[in-house]
């Protein structure tokens, strides 16, 4: 059997190499479809908080500490970890989007789950930008949890 494997592979090995090239072409077309989607789809959120909380986005990419600007960036790390909309991004990743380090979303995410069980507000605002990203959000007083459900599906903090 592996003599007429390799018969088949020594007689068509162009075909076989036109073949491969054509697969990855098109494996790499769709990877670069889903990174132009993951882009669209980052910028997005980021200008929803940007617009949300009135400031430039330049400001928030930038290195100030100001609470307001901390808050903007810590809800952008919060909803791209909970994949709010559509990412693989690591924690790297999300953190150089607003010069930062992974620690610090680590930090940010850790923050806003805490923030949101004392601070009304800032939970209706989280629950306003889940609404708008097409969840159904829902606080359950009792737990203190949040969750959200999209396409019949639940998702959980």
């Amino acid at each position: 059997m592996n003599e007429i494997y390799k018969r088949i592979i020594d007689n068509h090995e162009p075909l076989l190499d036109e073949l491969e090239e054509a697969v990855i072409l098109h494996k790499l077309k769709k990877i670069e479809v889903q990174a132009q989607e993951t882009i669209k789809d980052v910028d997005d959120l980021i200008d929803y908080w940007c617009k949300y909380y009135n400031i430039a986005r330049e400001r928030a990419e930038g290195s100030s500490r100001v609470y307001d600007l901390k808050v903007l960036r810590y809800m952008v790390f919060y909803c791209l970890r909970k994949n709010i909309v559509r990412n693989n991004l690591s924690l790297s990743v999300i953190g150089k989007l607003f010069n930062r380090n992974h620690a610090t979303v680590i930090h940010g995410c850790k923050a806003v789950e805490d923030w949101i069980v004392f601070d009304t507000s800032l939970r209706e605002d989280l629950m306003r930008a889940l609404n708008e990203f097409g969840y159904r959000a829902d606080w359950d007083s009792k737990e203190h949890k949040l969750s959200w459900i999209k396409a019949g599906e639940l998702y959980e903090q």
